[in-house]
């Protein structure tokens, strides 16, 4: 008797064409999902890391603006390369 489970993340074998054409279509949809909440999620990101901006532009103290604009530019980069990495999806 042939297994049900799929190996290796691929579908049993006696699925019908048409199954496999939904499946296809199940999994592309859960892509293009998944690269619109990376999108989404980076977009958050750059806004609060522009409010971070704001916020040590704000701050009294002279060491400790450059200290969170330091930091707030390492996230930044961070960010960019999260940017980078989302268009290759």
């Amino acid at each position: 008797m042939p297994s049900a489970l799929p190996i290796a993340g691929l579908p049993p074998p006696y699925l019908e064409e048409a199954d496999q054409v939904q499946l296809r279509s199940r999994i592309i949809e859960a892509q293009s999902k998944a690269r619109e909440q990376i999108f989404r999620s980076i977009l958050l990101l750059d806004i609060a890391a522009q409010h971070a901006r704001q916020i040590a532009k704000r701050t009294d103290d002279p060491a400790l603006n450059k200290n969170l604009g330091a930091q707030v530019t390492i996230v930044e980069h961070l960010i960019q390369i999260a940017r980078d990495m989302a268009l290759k999806l």
